[in-house]
């Protein structure tokens, strides 16, 4: 059951990381405007990230390289957690919307769940692994 779980949770990811991807080259203003200020050029780092999303997203449906995508995933939102940290730190509005405390909370709240997401997915199990090692 956990297995069919994954498989249908890795095909969630992908098509929606792509979809997020390709969002990143139809609307890049929607995105631009929560990238840091002391990185620059908000324009590159936006379609850089987008691209990313898409190959990964690709990359993450594919069982062959699976792991390396859902670990690069993982990456990939840790970094991107900066954004929205700064989004929330500045009051900076994405697109329309300012978000509320609460609302930040849970941007947050999902962020890291998606990177959980994404470790399920690579197929590592951190608690067998410590317990190997102890």
């Amino acid at each position: 059951m956990i297995k069919v779980f994954q498989i249908v949770l890795t095909y969630i990811y992908g098509i929606s990381f792509i979809y997020i991807g390709i969002q990143h080259y139809l609307n890049p203003v929607w995105f631009e405007s929560i990238v840091p200020n002391f990185i620059g050029f908000p324009s590159f780092w936006v379609y850089l990230s987008g691209l990313f999303e898409i190959i990964l997203g690709f990359l993450v449906m594919v069982p062959y390289t699976r792991k390396f995508a859902a670990l690069s995933l993982s990456l990939l939102l840790i970094i991107l957690y900066i954004a929205n940290i700064n989004m929330w730190v500045y009051d900076i509005s994405i697109g329309d919307n300012k978000l509320t405390l609460l609302e930040h909370f849970l941007r947050g709240a999902f962020q890291l769940l998606l990177i959980i997401g994404a470790f399920f997915l690579s197929n590592i199990h951190l608690g067998n692994s410590i317990k190997k090692n102890l």
